[in-house]
């Protein structure tokens, strides 16, 4: 129900055929192996205790598995996650290759508003792994931490929103204050890098980030929606 509480956009699976694949189905929910604690279980029970809503596997061209959970079908809208942080990463690949993107050039090449501490020496490919230096916290057991921060930037966290909020995710990263390592010497997991990074992609392709993901990737995947 996320499109019903915030603003959303949807990207079109473009023209023609969708990718079908045929069903094979077979005992993928039944199979066992050890976990990491020693137990013996099952991708069924381990689905389970993950809350799963829904799970497919393909081998060799057929779907082996495909299983709905906790209300869900082969039709219910979900949310990504951080999976759309592959897509952006697909998407800087392409800017590349066009010779749109420069990935040793300094963020600052592309946003001059982001010439601050927490981003002085940051490059695209700092972004693009990881490493950049920006003092940015994500804990998600911290109520308080940077990444529930810059989430109420854009509503998942109402409560934090104050007169202090910035108003975009750009002006989120230029408020933060500093820097908590050298840029490049250690991965980092921070959401704020490709918040970043989707800004530098506008300006580098010249399109919003849902135009740029709608017509260069997802529009040619032959996807059912």
């Amino acid at each position: 129900h996320v499109q019903e509480l915030f603003p959303t956009c949807r990207l079109a699976r473009g023209p023609g055929s969708r990718l079908a694949l045929p069903h094979a189905e077979g005992s993928v929910l039944q199979l066992c192996y050890v976990a990491p604690d020693g137990a013996r279980t099952s991708v069924a029970a381990m689905l389970e205790r993950a809350s799963c809503d829904a799970f497919i596997v393909a081998q060799d061209g057929c779907i082996v598995a495909e299983h709905y959970f906790n209300g869900a079908g082969p039709h219910s809208p979900h949310l990504l996650n951080s999976v759309t942080k592959s897509f952006v990463g697909m998407l800087a690949g392409i800017g590349v290759e066009r010779g749109q993107l420069e990935t040793s050039s300094p963020i600052t090449r592309y946003l001059p508003e982001l010439d601050c501490a927490a981003w002085r020496g940051t490059t695209v490919r700092h972004l693009l792994d990881m490493t950049a230096a920006a003092r940015y916290a994500e804990d998600y057991s911290d109520p308080h931490t940077d990444f529930w921060k810059e989430s109420a930037v854009v509503g998942w966290r109402p409560a934090l929103v104050d007169e202090h909020t910035p108003a975009s995710l750009l002006d989120y990263a230029r408020s933060l204050d500093g820097q908590d390592m050298q840029n490049g010497s250690r991965f980092q997991y921070r959401t704020v890098c490709t918040n970043v990074l989707g800004k530098v992609l506008e300006r580098a392709m010249g399109e919003r980030l849902a135009t740029l993901l709608e017509t260069e990737i997802w529009s040619r995947l032959a996807t059912e929606h």
